[in-house]
């Protein structure tokens, strides 16, 4: 069998491709004139182009949600699962979601379940898709439930990107003045070094910032290398990366963070739950489905620790008082089983913490620049002042 890559029209004049294996290309030409799809183009793929038989494939947050949006979408228009992953096989943007498409419709019409068909992709989000599709299939409301998994997985990477966008500006800024201080010790005190060789009664302070420029530029190589090696650590090593990760969650869980990162997680949390109990899912299974998702271990793990007692008859608002959930959450939570509309109450709530976050992260970035721009100027307008002082001790040599 050899792997193609093709173009068409469909039946109604609308642009189609993918990729498919056939023993030629007459084979693969009538295939498609068989759907009703006329083809345009046909191109044999060489092997290291073509779709491997890798089981595994991974895909973001932003990604899943896509895939489960565009799902909803065509089931809700009246097409079956099978044709719907056609759909999206030949007209998906992202190559990995034409490829799971296609790998799926291949397990359902070798007769495996959906949740099962999706077992090739791996992580935090693989285990959500899962969930959400033994969910669907248990309560007959798959499209309600993909439709709901699909806005929290797309809420869940835009208050990742948020936080990314917070870490940027200040990075930016302090490399920046990294740039200053390597200008002053590789341009600037060199310059000034021989200058200052016979003066007798230079200031401590300058001498130290000549003897500090003096170690930086002989152990620049070996900063550059230790830095570029971190770095590459912590974007090739796993390891590496997860313990990166930890230290910023935690930094981020602590109060220096202003309950920015927990009300974004337990806020996405709660509408994840409000879709699973309002599309008939029972407390317990729509609690591990929602949790699921959650990459962040020391938020999850206390929440899993919480499914046996809500098993067990537990309230929601007593597992999520067991936790590290925002007493927001919790109060809402109470008054939503008061009530006996919790969906309604949890949706409102997820609400609330995000624009809390939001608040909040605003209010750290209005905080956090001018603090890293003061704490900056302050060490280059030292430097630069204790320069003055050599200089002003080398004019009160000349006089003398």
């Amino acid at each position: 069998m050899t792997a193609f890559a093709y173009r068409g029209m469909d039946a109604n004049g609308r642009p189609v491709r993918g990729r498919r294996e056939a023993a030629d290309e007459t084979q693969l030409r009538d295939g498609l004139l068989a759907e009703k799809v006329t083809p345009l183009t046909i191109t044999p793929l060489v092997a290291s182009l073509a779709p491997q038989p890798s089981t595994r494939l991974s895909l973001n947050e932003a990604q899943a949600g896509a895939f489960c949006a565009d799902i909803a979408r065509f089931l809700k228009s009246g097409l079956s699962l099978g044709q719907t992953l056609q759909i999206i096989e030949t007209t998906a943007e992202q190559p990995q979601a034409a490829r799971l498409a296609h790998h799926v419709r291949g397990e359902l019409m070798a007769g495996r379940p959906f949740s099962a068909a999706l077992d090739m992709l791996p992580g935090q989000t693989g285990r959500y898709l899962q969930a959400l599709a033994k969910a669907g299939e248990a309560t007959g409301r798959l499209t309600d439930i993909l439709s709901g998994g699909a806005a929290a997985l797309k809420a869940s990477s835009a208050a990742k990107n948020r936080l990314l966008t917070m870490i940027i500006y200040p990075m930016f800024v302090m490399a920046m003045a990294a740039g200053a201080i390597t200008l002053f010790a590789f341009v600037v005190l060199p310059a000034l070094e021989p200058a200052f060789a016979g003066v007798t009664n230079l200031p401590t302070s300058t001498r130290v910032v000549l003897a500090a420029g003096r170690i930086l530029r002989q152990a620049a190589p070996l900063i550059g290398l230790g830095l570029a090696g971190l770095i590459a650590a912590i974007a090739f090593v796993a390891p590496v990366r997860a313990l990166a990760q930890r230290l910023l969650y935690g930094l981020m869980l602590s109060p220096v963070g202003l309950g920015i990162l927990a009300d974004t997680v337990y806020g996405s949390l709660a509408r994840r739950l409000a879709i699973a109990i309002g599309a008939g899912v029972p407390l317990a299974s729509a609690f591990k489905v929602s949790v699921e998702a959650i990459g962040i271990e020391a938020l999850r793990r206390p929440l899993e620790a919480q499914e046996a007692r809500l098993r067990e008859g537990a309230k929601l608002s007593g597992a999520f008082a067991a936790t590290r959930a925002p007493v927001l959450l919790v109060s809402l939570t109470k008054v939503g089983e008061t009530a006996s509309d919790l969906p309604r109450v949890l949706d409102e709530a997820g609400e609330a913490m995000a624009v809390r976050a939001a608040e909040r992260t605003e209010r750290l970035l209005a905080l956090l620049t001018p603090a890293i721009v003061l704490s900056i100027g302050l060490v280059v307008g030292t430097i630069v002042l204790v320069v003055f002082q050599g200089l002003l001790a080398i004019s009160q040599s000349v006089d003398v």
